[in-house]
């Protein structure tokens, strides 16, 4: 996998690190914002998502990147969204977004690089917040216009998001330069005590793969309420039999302060009661199998059988090479995090330790981090 007839080694080395940076760091900001309003809430997340990706393309292309690298972000990035959510509708839309993008700035690049940096960002946000729409359509059938309007505004906030991330690396790479050693020894990211629960193989792998897109997919078609919850049960018991405890205490209750949240905009909207059933139908039921087989996968797969698995089924080194970037440092770099709120803890002592510090919070979860991932993509 050293080379390719279309890209250089290191410059599918750098679509990866790309890819991490934009998995990575969007997945701290819709986690902490999720935990934060104790739901989820697309809207609230997609402009600072956003600007992580226009960041992520901008260091990217900006160093007389190729185009074609775009294309290969969107496909990657598409295999991760897969792994982490099954969501396998989003590959074909991701993989779109990023070559209708790669087009977008290819043409435009000959008047005006920079310019065509953020049209293609723009570009690429745009067809990618079209997922959004699918989830609507089959989680709620289509016939809120409240979560319409929302999703036209989420559309807007990404496309301002993508650009403003532009900038931002337009300066990055003017002022870049080397980033110090961390104060922090390696001590101080020990991975703890915590019991291994990963099965070695491709077959299981495989199958846990599988799982995730049948409950991704499965769900979204039932229109039975009985089905509905005997597949949500099925799933719990899944989780269990997987060894999730403790994860699955805070799934549900996660899940039950949206649906009262939720629950509540839709009375005071509709002034309906029967819309409270119906979202604990489409919010819970639907989403909690693909939320509890998700965890599954991350928690007792291998990353290098992940792998493995896609080349069985005949995917290149073009593709692989980068993918394999991001789940191999993907665990290291979530290792280091939760080693750093261990040393912030302990450091602070007492409750609260979280609101006390919010800067040195902030420092350790989010600019270090990015900092770090930075470099990587910059100097790859």
């Amino acid at each position: 996998m050293s080379e390719s007839n279309t890209f250089t080694k290191r410059e599918l080395q750098r679509v990866g690190a790309a890819v991490l940076l934009i998995a990575v760091l969007g997945t701290i900001i819709i986690l902490g914002m999720t935990i934060a309003m104790g739901h989820y809430n697309s809207l609230a997340h997609a402009g600072p998502k956003a600007a992580i990706d226009g960041i992520a393309i901008g260091l990217l292309i900006g160093r007389r990147g190729r185009w074609r690298l775009l294309g290969l972000v969107g496909i990657v990035y598409g295999l991760v969204l897969l792994c982490q959510v099954g969501l396998l509708y989003l590959l074909p839309i991701m993989t779109v977004a990023g070559v209708a993008a790669a087009a977008v700035g290819r043409v435009i690049s000959p008047m005006h690089r920079p310019l065509a940096i953020a049209a293609a960002v723009a570009t690429y946000e745009l067809l990618a917040g079209t997922g959004g729409a699918v989830r609507i359509v089959f989680g709620t059938r289509g016939d809120e216009p409240l979560i319409w309007a929302l999703w036209i505004g989420e559309e807007a906030l990404r496309a301002l998001g993508g650009v403003i991330g532009v900038v931002v690396a337009h300066r990055m790479l003017a002022g870049w330069s080397k980033p110090r050693e961390t104060e922090l020894s390696s001590s101080d990211f020990a991975p703890g005590t915590r019991r291994d629960n990963r099965q070695p193989g491709v077959g299981a792998a495989a199958l846990r793969l599988t799982v995730l897109i049948g409950a991704t997919i499965l769900p979204l078609s039932i229109r039975h309420t009985p089905s509905l919850c005997a597949f949500a049960g099925i799933a719990v018991a899944y989780a269990l039999w997987a060894g999730l405890r403790r994860q699955l205490v805070h799934l549900f209750l996660m899940f039950l302060f949206g649906w009262l949240v939720f629950s509540g905009l839709s009375i005071a909207w509709h002034q309906d009661l029967h819309r409270v059933t119906e979202i604990a139908e489409s919010l819970v039921l639907r989403f909690l199998p693909m939320t509890l087989s998700a965890a599954v996968l991350v928690e007792t797969t291998r990353s290098v059988d992940l792998l493995r698995c896609f080349r069985a089924i005949g995917m290149g080194p073009v593709v692989l090479l980068p993918l394999s970037h991001v789940v191999r440092q993907a665990p290291v770099l979530r290792r280091e995090w939760f080693g750093s709120l261990r040393r912030l803890r302990l450091s602070s002592g007492g409750r609260f330790w979280l609101l006390r510090r919010p800067r040195e919070a902030a420092r350790l979860l989010i600019a270090q981090p990015f900092r770090k991932l930075a470099a990587q993509l910059i100097e790859a």
